[in-house]
């Protein structure tokens, strides 16, 4: 493994004595052996981490599925402007209940959306409770990604279990717009 060079001790030199340097030698190969044998084992052993997507169930093309008037909360989202309402668009649109809101935590859309679960347990309208809200996100053609991204954590942050991107109406799109 190591080995020690004493020099060479059959010349000697006159005057003044030097100490003996001893110059040492380490082999390294079975050190190295081994680590890459431990990096082999824990890379065969080590469970990779698998990548996390969240799942969006969308229905086939076409097919329309009915969503109940009080259980629905619909987010309206072009660039910058976030507006919600419940029930339908064009009841909303007459009694001004479409409502501006944000993304900021616990005081824009979170809000809203517990609000909302709340409400659904006050009235018990269906079996399902505060899961029985249905979320209905439409995006408009100047909203960037992170918006959208954003607006997907607040509904895993709220614990809505049902959700569905929905195409945004001309008419939503241009009262969003003015």
């Amino acid at each position: 493994m190591a080995t020690i060079d004493a020099g060479n001790s059959s010349q000697k030199k006159r005057g003044v004595r030097l100490m003996k340097r001893y110059q040492t030698r380490i082999d390294m190969t079975p050190m190295v052996d081994l680590g890459f044998l431990l990096i082999t084992f824990f890379v065969m052993t080590a469970r990779l981490s698998e990548p996390s997507s969240l799942s969006l169930v969308m229905p086939k093309d076409g097919a329309e599925t009915p969503v109940g008037e009080t259980s629905a909360l619909t987010v309206l989202v072009d660039g910058k402007n976030i507006f919600y309402y419940t029930g339908e668009w064009s009841a909303a649109l007459r009694e001004n209940k479409v409502i501006r809101t944000t993304l900021h935590g616990k005081t824009g859309l979170r809000q809203v959306i517990l609000d909302c679960k709340q409400r659904l347990v006050n009235a018990r309208l269906n079996d399902l409770g505060s899961d029985g809200l249905m979320l209905l996100m439409k995006a408009g053609p100047d909203t960037d990604y992170n918006t959208v991204v954003n607006l997907m954590d607040e509904t895993m942050i709220s614990h809505v279990t049902r959700h569905a991107f929905v195409k945004i109406e001309p008419e939503e799109l241009a009262f969003i717009r003015k």
